[in-house]
């Protein structure tokens, strides 16, 4: 896993539209052409921003996932890891 891991990283550059056409993957509209699992971890730490004359608030991504994706939601707390699931679509 960490060597694939690792030679993933090392070609992340590449266009997503050219993995797809050199994989040539099934193509179905039931679910993602390349992966049906997401794993996210926020291990960022949160902070306020504080601006004189201004509201600032954190907004949701306009970006919706591909049908049936199971997402995988973990977030360090720097005390705890608060995991929570989802998923998109018929999964």
């Amino acid at each position: 896993m960490r060597k694939v891991t690792l030679d993933a990283y090392a070609h992340q550059d590449l266009p997503l539209e050219k993995l797809v056409m050199e994989l040539k993957p099934e193509r179905s509209s039931s679910h993602s052409p390349l992966f049906q699992v997401m794993f996210v971890l926020q291990n960022a730490p949160a902070f306020c921003l504080n601006l004189p004359g201004l509201l600032v608030s954190p907004i949701r991504s306009i970006m919706k996932p591909p049908n049936s994706i199971l997402i995988l939601s973990v977030t360090d707390t720097g005390e705890e890891l608060i995991a929570a699931s989802s998923t998109t679509g018929s999964f």
